[in-house]
């Protein structure tokens, strides 16, 4: 079989299978189970399929064929140009996010060896990304679930970084103690009831926890900015990720902040908040 056939057939077995965009999908499995990139398989459509590489292809599109989403399916991700384990410990890393990372970096050229901490880890994709680009600087990474901890430790390994600490903990407490001068949050922010609506890959596959922000979404925003005060530097910012049409609580929870900055995403929404330690 030929690569142009493998696609087609795994495309053919999507797409009974109901899913969106089956031909998208196919290719990112085919190439994954070629080792190659997606473009390749355009460029070289007759490329032979060994009879191993046909049987990964065959296992990876009926799994994905059951819904499960396709980061989980291949079990990796590239986010900020690293490439990332993923799983059902934790939420799928999301392009939108690497804004959040974008805006940290940016502002972090002022601060030699700077402190950083993440709040709600997960993969580990916003803190590994930080602590790979500035590897001067000291990343302390904190999740309530021990599971996803474990993965972003995975994470950090096969990257080979070692300016990254982990710790387990609600929120901002495992940090009591010390200052940074970032501290970055991608909390749950999917209010409960939209929940249920969500695509099926999402509700189904990916962890409640880590998308349930209560009635508004906004439930440990609400501690988060209260609690970042008692563990930011004096000239420390607070990065934060937040849903459609939550910008303006997410900008009164910090009201009393200084410089309070909206940044919008691509798609035009209002994506991250940005806001410097309140004065003592």
């Amino acid at each position: 079989m030929t690569s142009h056939e493998a696609v087609r057939t795994a495309a053919a077995a999507l797409e009974r299978a109901g899913l969106e965009a089956p031909r998208l999908n196919a290719e990112l499995i085919v190439a994954h189970a070629l080792h190659c990139q997606r473009l390749r398989l355009t460029v070289e459509r007759e490329g032979i399929v060994t009879a191993e590489q046909l049987t990964t292809i065959q296992r990876l599109t009926a799994d994905r064929a059951t819904g499960r989403p396709l980061p989980y399916v291949l079990g990796e991700i590239e986010f900020c140009g690293l490439r990332l384990r993923v799983d059902e410990r934790a939420l799928v890393p999301r392009p939108e996010t690497e804004l959040l990372v974008e805006q940290v970096l940016n502002r972090l050229t002022r601060f030699p060896a700077p402190t950083v901490a993440e709040v709600g880890t997960g993969t580990g994709a916003i803190a590994l990304s930080i602590a790979h680009t500035r590897p001067d600087g000291r990343v302390v990474s904190v999740d309530v679930s021990t599971a996803a901890l474990s993965l972003a430790q995975a994470n950090a390994a096969a990257l080979r970084l070692t300016n990254v600490e982990f710790r387990v903990g609600d929120l901002c407490a495992p940090l009591s103690g010390e200052r940074f001068e970032v501290l970055c949050a991608n909390l749950p922010y999917v209010p409960t009831e939209v929940i249920d609506s969500l695509q099926v890959e999402v509700r189904a596959h990916e962890p409640r926890v880590a998308l349930d922000g209560g009635a508004d979404g906004l439930d440990l925003y609400r501690r988060f900015a209260r609690e970042a005060r008692g563990v930011l530097a004096a000239d420390g910012f607070v990065a934060c990720e937040m849903g459609v049409g939550q910008a303006e609580t997410m900008r009164a929870l910090f009201a009393d902040w200084r410089a309070v900055t909206l940044v919008r995403d691509l798609a035009g929404i209002e994506r991250v908040l940005l806001a410097t330690c309140p004065s003592p």
